[in-house]
């Protein structure tokens, strides 16, 4: 019999598909391939819906809902409770515990007799006035948790541990899957020829993609590569924006560096193996990753990661030959590790495209969250 899931991604954030791969969309289209309609909620300027996948029998449909910022992605969405009263949910699905739009859902969904799985990716509290407001938060909203949540299921063992911590049982684990579909039909119009020429000069090329924000340290990267143009032939590929990117370039510039980065504000879906294919290793110097989806598609396209040690991190660089995980910040430290993987981009290793493929795949992890929605709701 077909089941019927609503997914709510209640944080105050516009994603753009296009730009953006996500996790819901992954999810829900390899359990539409296994029977399943699937409707995900999530926040929009304008409401509208959209059918982003189907097969003959099932849909995977994006609800866009007007939302109201409450603080930083806090969002109280006044029409959801109401919009999911429209239709018949064997399952919901809620976003992170440190979520009030996941409180009001759980509790909702309790009392219509629905259950509720909470798909967790936080792994530590936050700190400083976030975190004073975080404990606050849980003295009202934990207790509601263990009462009306029928399981949970965590995306890396730190965010099982978490949860397991605050006593939000059970707990089962969940890897997520990395949707390699949007890459099988590359983007010709995007084609960037200026990137061939440029990464021609170099012997070996350093890659970054991701928001330049403070968490994510990218004066460090610049630092990094500074200290790798010393003595090597190298050029650093850096895609993304945000608050940091005056600032980048102004440490970019300082530094003598502008003809040796080649910079992109952002790159569509489609157009991303261009860009790894012409990386010899990349490089996340992050201080919090929930997962880093980037790490995944950085190895199925044979790409080396050099990695601080978060969540996503830990669980997916198994071995040297996927990369490394270094434990501080340290530009000696990361400079050595870097040159054990230049001049990679004629040498690539099949093992890691193989090693995404068979572990975090989206239809084994449907597999796994029909098994789990089998044992705690059958």
């Amino acid at each position: 019999m077909t089941k019927r899931l609503a997914i709510i991604r209640s944080a105050f954030h516009y994603l753009d598909f296009k730009k953006y791969n996500c996790q819901e969309v992954g999810l829900g289209s390899s359990l539409c391939e296994k029977g399943w309609n699937v409707d995900l909620y999530i926040y929009g300027k304008k409401e509208n819906k959209e059918i982003v996948y189907h097969t003959q029998e099932c849909t995977l449909t994006v609800y866009r809902i007007s939302a109201v910022q409450l603080l930083r992605q806090q969002a109280y969405y006044p029409r959801l409770l109401k919009v999911l009263s429209r239709k018949q949910y064997d399952l919901i699905q809620v976003q992170d515990e440190s979520n009030f739009t996941s409180v009001q859902v759980v509790k909702w969904a309790y009392a219509k007799e629905i259950p509720v799985v909470l798909y967790q990716g936080m792994y530590q509290p936050y700190s400083g006035i976030k975190g004073i407001l975080q404990k606050i938060f849980n003295i009202w909203a934990l207790p509601r948790y263990r009462k009306y949540l029928t399981y949970s299921l965590a995306k890396t063992i730190s965010a099982s541990k978490y949860l397991q911590h605050l006593h939000i049982l059970p707990v089962e684990l969940l890897r997520v899957g990395l949707d390699v579909r949007r890459f099988q039909t590359p983007a010709i119009q995007y084609y960037d020829k200026d990137l061939l020429l440029f990464s021609k000069e170099f012997e070996s090329i350093m890659l970054y993609i991701g928001i330049l924000e403070q968490r994510r340290n990218p004066d460090f990267t610049i630092r990094l590569f500074h200290r790798l143009c010393k003595d090597n032939n190298i050029g650093l590929v850096l895609i993304g924006d945000g608050p940091e990117k005056e600032r980048i370039d102004r440490l970019i510039n300082f530094l003598g560096l502008t003809d040796r980065v080649y910079y992109c504000k952002s790159v569509p879906n489609e157009s991303i193996p261009q860009y790894f294919q012409e990386a010899d290793f990349f490089v996340l110097p992050s201080d919090y990753e929930i997962l880093g989806m980037v790490v995944l598609e950085s190895l199925y396209f044979m790409v080396p990661v050099i990695a601080t040690n978060t969540a996503g991190t830990s669980d997916i660089l198994q071995d040297l030959t996927h990369g490394m995980i270094l434990s501080t910040l340290d530009v000696e430290e990361w400079s050595l590790a870097c040159k054990k993987y230049m001049r990679n981009r004629h040498n690539r290793n099949v093992e890691l495209r193989d090693y995404v493929i068979q572990t975090y795949n989206w239809d084994q992890a449907a597999e796994l969250y029909i098994s789990y929605y089998e044992k705690y709701c059958s």
